[in-house]
């Protein structure tokens, strides 16, 4: 009796079913731009009976872990036409907006309704975004599908999910979940689904710094650090160790700027190769300083034993 309740509460379930219709390992992250892929198409029963169709892929970095969602492909089913994730297409029918463009040039998917732009989604150049975990403490309510259908019987239990994203699937291993290693742990792919919406709904997007911006900052880095050691040779003592000494310090501040703008701007900036930058040219300044210090003293070494040589010629003559 429950599932007839259900179906009989809500006879427009079709307008909030979507379908999952990609394979997240079709993605090339070698691709230049956003990646054309042969996206499988549904049933075409299954697509008469949804709002629309969409693809999940998360993207593995090089240790390991999942941090990227990608929202964006090109079907090459279609001549390339642009299909965006099944969250993107969840979150337009969610905020009812009217269409989703896709904005390369300015790497952004907008979400529109009336010709004015409801939400705007950072991307990069491969359409994907990065995603933010939501905190530990701060956990999704999850709940058994029989508890939501229970919950249409009764009548004081009918708003409660009113107005809410709910995302079925399967969230134990035990179940047959697929989990994916992410900077929180292992997790099930309906959890990191819902750390995707939260993502896009909250607005709590991490901007990641591009090429020439990181060479600028290490450009930069290259120069303080420089500075610094010249600064510091003045003092001609102990240079070698003042200089590394230095460095760390600069290091040290520069650790605490990148995880400052992280927490509060949500702008993510490179810190292992700056901090090499810094390290690296900190210990060649120092090396190369103290080079010109002993070659400095050997000259004048020199330069004392031909004068005592000299003297003692002309103290024999």
């Amino acid at each position: 009796g429950s599932h007839k309740n259900f179906s009989a509460e809500v006879p427009n379930a079709k307008d909030y079913l979507f379908l999952a219709a990609a394979h997240p390992y079709l993605v090339n992250q070698m691709d230049k731009g956003i990646p054309r892929v042969k996206i499988f198409q549904p049933l075409e029963t299954l697509r008469r009976n949804s709002k629309g169709t969409g693809f999940v892929g998360y993207i593995q970095d090089a240790d390991g872990l999942h941090r990227w969602a990608q929202l964006v492909l090109r079907d090459e089913n279609s001549r390339g036409e642009v299909k965006y994730s099944l969250s993107v297409q969840l979150i337009k029918n969610y905020l009812k907006a009217d269409e989703i463009q896709l904005d390369e040039d300015d790497k952004k998917i907008l979400l529109k309704k009336d010709g004015q732009t409801k939400l705007k989604i950072p991307i990069n150049d491969k359409g994907q975004m990065l995603i933010t975990f939501t905190p530990r403490n701060d956990k999704f309510i999850t709940k058994p599908i029989y508890t939501i259908l229970q919950s249409y019987e009764i009548e004081e239990h009918q708003d409660e999910y009113q107005g809410k994203i709910v995302l079925l699937g399967l969230e134990r291993e035990i179940q047959g979940a697929e989990k994916y290693l992410t900077p929180q742990g292992q997790m099930s792919g309906l959890l990191l689904q819902a750390h995707i919406i939260n993502t896009i709904l909250s607005s709590n997007f991490i901007t990641r710094w591009g090429k020439m911006a990181n060479l600028f900052c290490l450009f930069t880095l290259c120069i303080i650090s420089a500075f610094l050691a010249l600064i510091l040779n003045r003092l001609k003592r102990q240079t070698p160790y003042l200089i590394i000494q230095g460095n760390l310090s600069l290091l040290a501040v520069y650790t605490v700027f990148v995880v400052l703008v992280f927490l509060f701007l949500g702008v993510w900036i490179d810190l292992i190769h700056s901090a090499l930058v810094i390290v690296l040219c900190g210990i060649s300044i120092a090396i190369y300083l103290n080079h010109q210090e002993l070659r400095e003293q050997n000259i004048k070494l020199i330069e004392a034993q031909e004068l005592i040589a000299q003297k003692e010629r002309e103290a024999a003559f």
